[in-house]
């Protein structure tokens, strides 16, 4: 089996990427057990003289592991291996050879035969078609803004100490409103590519897309908004520190450091966005952002304690049938329940909302430390720039937001959700989730 990926620059400035040849008919995501049908094999990123000064930065494996990102759903089905099993799929039983014009290091090369990556492609260099390649200079560091709570509460915190851009669905385009405010607001940009729409309407078709723009720039750094939760608990039930994955390292291979300010609950990205007055730009009325569902729900009840036009929207959530009552072993409502139960016992006891109710029997769980202070290890572990981490320490200093001490550290890496219910709550309240 062969295919062909390759780059080349547009007359009209534009970088395009184009992927052919034996290509399968599905495509496999890495968030989870879901099947896409292949859309597009070619992906255009459009010209933007403001963000990209100097052109496209494709070297050193920068343009090579942006096209892994943009077109990972097809490499997750022609070339990867465990991915594909913990998916729930049989993995591909032949090597794919992919005849590439983007240059990677060995190093990359390498890293790619793991049984988490992509061990079943083969990649040839075919130099004499290689594509234009510009080295920029460095920039000053820069965030990569989706519009919602976690990098809405980035922004908040970094304004203009970092460059900061939100990827549109494609040209022209409809960005929503509050987006393109917060960006002029702290002069961002929006950059025309249909990255997004590549495989699925309704999202990125890999986690690490958002760092794409800074890879091709030729940035050192790229921030993204996160949450404690996601980065030290796994589905909420146990301590993992997840700054060893695999594809951040392919992202240090090509001279990029990723940075996700993963220090906040998600409860406190939510207060930093309300406490900065960006509230209405970012998160509007929710379902604006996050449409009807548990999403939406979760950010509202988050905002609830900030400002009372919330309760009309949980209340509208959940007269359509959604309705947060956390489960022992369900996942999602165990890993946020720290930030969720913390929102609920800071909104006022007038509130009509069922999801309120259900969340304010756990006040064990928002007494926890980490549901307000923040966790230093992020900023301990990673290289972050000096001025970066600067600027971030005064904000949280404004703010009141404190950080954990040793023992508060120690306490969330011993967390396990399961026995944290029976160490602080009765038989009969559990015997009830």
């Amino acid at each position: 089996m062969e295919v062909s990926l390759n780059a080349s620059i547009s007359s009209n400035g534009n970088l395009v990427f184009t992927l052919n040849g034996n290509l399968p008919e599905k495509s496999y995501r890495g968030e989870g057990r879901h099947v896409v049908d292949l859309i597009c094999q070619e992906c255009v990123i459009e010209d933007n003289p403001d963000f990209f000064v100097d052109g496209y930065d494709l070297s050193n494996g920068r343009g090579f592991l942006a096209a892994l990102f943009i077109f990972h759903p097809t490499w997750n089905a022609l070339g990867s291996y465990k991915e594909m099993i913990h998916m729930g799929f049989p993995p591909s039983e032949k090597v794919t050879t992919v005849r590439t014009n983007l240059f990677a290091p060995v190093e990359m090369l390498e890293l790619l035969k793991n049984d988490w990556m992509l061990p079943n492609l083969e990649f040839v260099y075919t130099s004499e078609k290689s594509a234009n390649v510009s080295k920029p200079a460095p920039f000053k560091p820069s965030l990569a803004f989706g519009g919602g709570l976690d990098s809405g509460a980035a922004i908040s915190l970094l304004k203009n100490a970092v460059d900061s851009y939100y990827i549109a669905n494609s040209s022209p385009c409809n960005v929503r409103i509050g987006i393109a405010k917060i960006l002029e607001k702290f002069q961002g940009h929006i950059l025309n590519t249909n990255v997004r729409s590549l495989y699925s309407v309704s999202g990125f078709p890999h986690w690490m897309i958002p760092y794409m723009p800074s890879l091709l720039r030729g940035d050192k750094y790229c921030l993204t908004g996160s949450i404690l939760e996601s980065q030290y608990l796994r589905d909420g039930h146990g301590y993992h520190n997840s700054s060893g994955n695999l594809w951040i390292k392919m992202l240090q291979l090509a001279g990029v450091e990723a940075l996700p300010l993963s220090c906040h609950s998600e409860f406190t990205n939510a207060y930093i966005v309300a406490k900065s007055g960006n509230m209405e730009l970012i998160a509007g009325n929710c379902t604006d952002e996050w449409g009807f569902g548990y999403k939406a729900l979760r950010k509202a009840i988050l905002l609830r304690p900030f400002q009372d036009k919330y309760e009309e929207t949980i209340l509208d959530l959940e007269a359509h049938g959604f309705i947060i009552a956390p489960k022992f072993k369900f996942a999602q409502p165990a890993k946020m329940l720290t930030s969720t139960s913390k929102s609920a016992m800071l909104t006022p006891s007038t509130s009509n909302s069922i999801s309120i109710q259900n969340l304010r029997r756990f006040e064990a769980h928002a007494s926890l430390p980490w549901a307000f202070k923040y966790h230093p290890d992020n900023f301990e572990t990673l290289d972050w720039p000096e001025h970066i981490r600067n600027a971030i320490h005064e904000a949280q200093c404004k703010l009141g937001i404190q950080k954990m001490n040793l023992d508060e550290i120690e306490q969330l890496k011993s967390y396990e959700h399961g026995k944290f219910l029976k160490d602080n709550y009765s038989e009969e309240f559990i015997s009830h989730l």
